[in-house]
């Protein structure tokens, strides 16, 4: 390895796992605004030391979310049928689906971020 490249290397301090902020949106409510500079995005987790290992990180939110969805789903299939909407019936429900709804898409435009990337910074 190049003197250059392990310099390079040596910098890098870590990986983040970023999720792009909400934006609300009035034809289809709130949604990740991946337009959104970096520095407005959100850290989750802890910095990561390699970039696999935020990769990991991340297919393991998208797993947990799919779980979490899944157990959403069951709760909901078993609520009684009714002419109102889901608002009205099961109100925790309806915010509990609204939230991981915007977790899911906001999961799946996540990103692994190099801690010197410069985007981080920017506003």
């Amino acid at each position: 390895m190049k003197l250059r490249c392990a310099a390079t290397l040596a910098l890098v301090l870590g990986w983040y796992l970023m999720l792009p902020p909400p934006i609300r949106l009035p034809e289809s409510g709130i949604e990740p605004d991946t337009f959104a500079p970096f520095s407005q995005w959100k850290q989750i987790g802890p910095p990561y030391d390699k970039a696999s290992d935020c990769a990991t990180a991340q297919k393991a939110e998208e797993k947990l979310f799919l779980k979490n969805f899944d157990d959403l789903q069951h709760k909901i299939a078993v609520l009684p049928l009714s002419d109102k909407p889901m608002s009205q019936v099961a109100p925790e429900l309806y915010d509990e689906d609204v939230k991981l709804t915007f977790t899911g898409l906001a999961i799946t435009m996540s990103q692994c971020v190099a801690s010197d990337d410069s985007r981080l910074k920017e506003n």
